[in-house]
C-alpha cells in the first residue's frame, strides 16, 4: 500500500511497516478478529481485512483510526474468511471468500456512522444492593468496609444495536481505558480515597460518546484517621512520659530516703555512740585503777561502742548515694585499714583502681562486696601474720574480678576461727551471682578472689 506502507497479516494482528517503524493492530484497536487471512485496499485508501471472525474495514482518514466490522448480519456469507481469498476488481468492488461462500462489497456504499450511541448509567450497586439516588453520591463518604461497587450502564445505537461497545475507567484506581462489550463492571476491595467512574459508548465505526461519570469516596478506617493517630501518639507519649516521671520520682525518693537514713544514723545514733565512747574513756581514766571489775566493764563498753561507731560509719557510707562507684568502694576499704596496717608495719597496696571510676554499683553490690573484703582484711590482721597485702582489681566488660593476696602463713578453712567468716563471705558472693575462690598455702600465703557479673 502506497498510503500505509507494507501490510503484513499474522495470527496476532495486522503489522504495518513504514520507515518510522512497525505498528500493530489487533482486537485492542477494535478488530473483530486478530488472525488476518487476507488484505486489500479500496480506492479511498481504506484497508479491507479478511479475518477469522469476519471482515474488518480500517479507515485512517482525518488522522484517526476507525474500524468497522462486516458480519453475517450485514449480508456476509460466513464470519470466517479463507486464506488469501480477497480481491479488488477493475470497478473497485471488493471480493472476499469465506468458508460459506463469496461475497462482493461496494466500498462506496460503506459509509461511516458518525453518530455515537446515547449513553446512560442506569444504576450503581453497593455489593448487591442498588444505591438510591446514585447520581448524588459524590458528597457522601462510604465506610472503609463498603468498598465493592457495580456500575450498570446502557448505550443505544439505532443503526446497529448489537455492536455497541463500551470503554470505562475508574480514576483513582487506574486511568487507562478498558474496552468491553458488557454493559456492567464491578470493582471490589477498593482502598479508601476519591474515585470517579467514567464510561463511554462506541458505535460500529468507533465513534464514542461523551463520558458519563459518577464520583464517590471511601472514608479511611478509624485507625487511619488523623485524629485517632494523634490520640494514639498522645496516649503512648503520655504513658511513656508518665512512666519515666514515676520512675524518676521513685529514684529521687529513694535517693532522698538514703540521704535521710545516712543523716539520721550519723546525727542521732552515731552521735550517741560517740558520746558513750568518749565518756567511757573519761571515766576509765578517773576511776580507781585498783577496781579491776569496773575497769573491765568500762573497757568492754569502750571496745563495743568503738566497734558500733565503725559499723555505723560503714552503714552510712554504703547507703550514701554520692559514693556509688566501685572506685569509691576500694578507696573506702584502703582508708579504713590504712592506720592499723601502718601501726603493725603491714604494707597494704592496691593496683589498677583507675579503671573503676566509671563503674557504678547498686547499694546491694556495694554492701556485699564491701563486707566480703572487710572480713578478708580482718582475717589478714587476726590470723595470717602477714607483712604485705595486695588488693588488685580487673574489669573485663561487665565481669568484675577482685583479688586479695597476702604473704602470711595461710589459713585452714576448717579451723574454728575461719569457718563462719569464710561461710558468710561465700554466701554474700552467691547472693551477687558470683563466686569466691580461696587459695592458701604455707609457701605463698592466701589469695581470695571474687568474680561476678555486675549490674546497676
Amino acid at each position: 500500500s502506497a498510503d500505509h506502507g507494507m501490510c503484513v497479516g499474522t495470527a496476532t494482528g495486522l503489522n504495518i511497516i513504514t520507515k518510522k517503524g512497525i505498528k500493530i493492530y489487533n482486537n485492542k484497536n477494535g478488530l473483530i478478529g486478530s488472525t488476518i487471512y487476507s488484505i486489500t485496499e479500496d480506492n479511498n485508501g481504506r484497508l479491507f481485512l479478511g479475518t477469522n471472525k469476519g471482515v474488518n474495514v480500517l479507515d485512517f482518514s482525518n488522522d484517526s483510526l476507525k474500524v468497522f466490522a462486516l458480519l453475517t448480519e450485514d449480508g456476509v456469507s460466513g464470519d470466517e474468511c479463507n486464506m488469501g481469498a480477497i480481491y479488488k476488481d477493475s470497478k473497485g468492488y471488493i471480493w472476499v471468500g469465506t468458508i460459506k461462500g463469496t461475497v462482493r462489497f461496494d466500498p462506496d456504499k460503506i459509509t461511516p456512522n458518525k453518530v455515537p450511541p446515547k449513553l446512560q448509567i442506569t444504576s450503581v450497586d453497593l455489593f448487591d444492593t442498588p444505591i438510591q439516588d446514585f447520581q448524588n453520591i459524590s458528597g457522601r463518604d462510604f465506610a472503609y468496609d463498603q468498598n465493592t461497587f457495580r456500575f450498570n450502564f446502557f448505550g443505544i445505537n439505532l443503526s446497529s444495536p448489537k455492536r455497541v461497545r463500551y470503554r470505562y475507567r475508574l480514576i483513582g484506581l487506574n486511568n487507562t481505558w478498558t474496552i468491553s462489550a458488557l454493559p456492567t463492571v464491578q470493582f471490589t476491595n477498593l482502598d479508601n480515597g476519591e474515585y470517579t467512574f467514567q464510561v463511554e459508548a462506541g458505535n460500529e465505526w468507533g465513534y464514542w460518546s461523551e463520558p458519563a461519570a459518577v464520583s464517590l469516596s471511601i472514608a479511611r478506617p478509624l485507625w487511619e484517621q488523623w485524629w485517632f493517630i494523634l490520640l494514639v501518639i498522645l496516649f503512648i507519649g503520655g504513658s511513656v512520659a508518665y512512666f519515666i516521671y514515676r520512675r524518676i520520682h521513685a529514684l529521687l525518693a529513694l535517693e532522698r530516703l538514703r540521704l535521710k537514713i545516712a543523716a539520721d544514723l550519723h546525727d542521732n545514733i552515731g552521735a550517741g555512740l560517740t558520746e558513750i565512747y568518749i565518756m567511757s574513756q573519761v571515766v576509765q581514766d578517773k576511776i580507781n585503777k585498783g577496781d579491776s571489775a569496773v575497769e573491765n566493764y568500762l573497757s568492754v563498753i569502750s571496745t563495743e561502742s568503738k566497734q558500733l561507731i565503725d559499723n555505723m560509719r560503714d552503714i552510712v557510707w554504703i547507703v550514701n548515694p554520692k559514693q556509688d562507684s566501685l572506685f569509691d568502694l576500694i578507696i573506702r576499704l584502703r582508708d579504713s585499714f590504712s592506720e592499723i596496717f601502718n601501726s603493725r608495719n603491714i604494707s597494704f597496696r592496691t593496683e589498677n583502681l583507675e579503671v573503676l571510676k566509671k563503674v557504678i554499683l547498686s547499694m546491694t553490690y556495694r554492701s556485699n562486696i564491701y563486707m566480703i573484703f572487710k572480713e578478708a582484711l580482718n582475717n589478714c590482721l587476726k590470723h595470717s601474720k602477714c607483712t604485705d597485702i595486695l588488693l588488685s582489681v580487673n574489669m573485663t566488660g561487665r565481669i568484675l574480678e577482685i583479688s586479695l593476696l597476702d604473704n602470711g602463713i595461710g589459713i585452714n578453712e576448717k579451723g574454728k576461727h575461719n569457718g563462719n567468716g569464710l561461710l558468710n563471705m561465700r554466701e554474700r558472693a552467691v547472693q551477687l551471682g558470683g563466686a569466691l575462690i580461696i587459695e592458701s598455702g604455707k609457701d605463698f600465703g592466701t589469695r581470695i578472689k571474687f568474680i561476678c557479673r555486675i549490674s546497676n
